[in-house]
């Protein structure tokens, strides 16, 4: 009886525990959390531009955006910025542990005077654009 229960609480906390692995990507999705922002999760351009539109709608804050980029997705900020003024934050896969896709993200970001997104560009093509 006693080899039962273990057994049945075992199968409980695996069941548990493999229904939780299913991460929300999709920022439109109500149970997506920023918090758990990482490039990794994203496939291709097309799959980051529509997560970053969703993401970071025109208006939105730099503090939000630098720390789902950054303290969450582990992108770097670029010293220089681009010839338009826009922040570049750039993301390098990891060389020891490759995931696919390998690749290497550069959002660049353009604020207007309150702080707040204005333009956004991915690898240096336009999400989309204030004006």
């Amino acid at each position: 009886m006693k080899k039962l229960l273990i057994v049945l609480i075992g199968m409980m906390m695996l069941t548990t525990t493999a229904c939780s692995t299913f991460k929300v990507t999709d920022p439109a999705n109500p149970k997506f959390n920023p918090d758990k922002f990482q490039f990794e999760d994203y496939r291709g351009i097309p799959q980051m531009t529509d997560a970053l539109k969703k993401l970071f709608p025109v208006g939105t804050p730099k503090e939000f955006v630098e720390r789902v980029l950054v303290q969450e997705g582990g992108a770097l900020v670029k010293s220089r910025l681009a010839p338009d003024g826009a922040n570049v934050y750039n993301k390098k896969p990891n060389y020891l542990f490759p995931s696919f896709p390998n690749r290497v993200w550069n959002v660049s970001v353009k604020y207007d005077e309150n702080d707040t997104v204005k333009l956004l560009r991915l690898n240096g093509s336009n999400v989309f654009d204030s004006h």
